[in-house]
């Protein structure tokens, strides 16, 4: 920026050594338009800088808070996919799901919590590398809401999807 100044510096001393007596007054004028133009030039090179300034600041801020949060959430183990009801009885249910891989802590055990009517009833814990169980012994002609969460060293993993099954009179 710095040379562009000097050099329309020297455009004016040129200009003014080389122009007649006549239009000095034409070249005060011009010379006034130069530094004007400079002048705003330099202010809005101030304007810019404070702007590119500040969307770096925006910048680093959001990469950081991206970091930090993947730091803190990256280790928690995913929720298991799938959640489903295989077979239904007087008095258990067969559950399936499948594991989300996402290089987290390795599973320590996995969590099935059972409701009815909201409230709950109990909660199974399984071996890690099952992605099933068979749970009973359970109310005949009772509707169940089952959840399935993944358990690690960090902390256990979100809510599956809630799956409901209401329980026969009969096998």
């Amino acid at each position: 920026m710095f040379v562009v100044i000097l050099l329309l510096l020297l455009v004016v001393v040129v200009v003014i050594f080389t122009s007649n007596s006549n239009s000095i007054r034409t070249t005060l004028i011009k010379i006034k338009i130069l530094l004007n133009l400079i002048d705003n030039s330099i202010n809005l090179y101030s304007l810019l800088n404070e702007l590119i300034l500040a969307i770096l600041m925006v910048l680093v801020h959001d990469i950081q808070f991206v970091i930090a949060n993947e730091y803190v959430c990256a280790d928690f183990p995913e929720q298991v996919v799938g959640l489903s009801v295989t077979e239904v009885t007087i008095n258990s249910v067969a559950l399936v799901w499948t594991f989300q891989m996402n290089g987290s802590d390795p599973r320590i055990r996995t969590e099935i919590e059972i409701r009815r009517f909201g409230t709950l009833v109990r909660t199974d814990m399984i071996a890690p590398q099952f992605s099933g169980a068979q749970l009973s012994p359970l109310l005949p002609l009772s509707t169940y809401n089952f959840t399935v969460y993944v358990v690690s060293n960090v902390g256990r993993s979100r809510p599956s999807v809630v799956s409901t099954s209401t329980l026969s009179l009969s096998n």
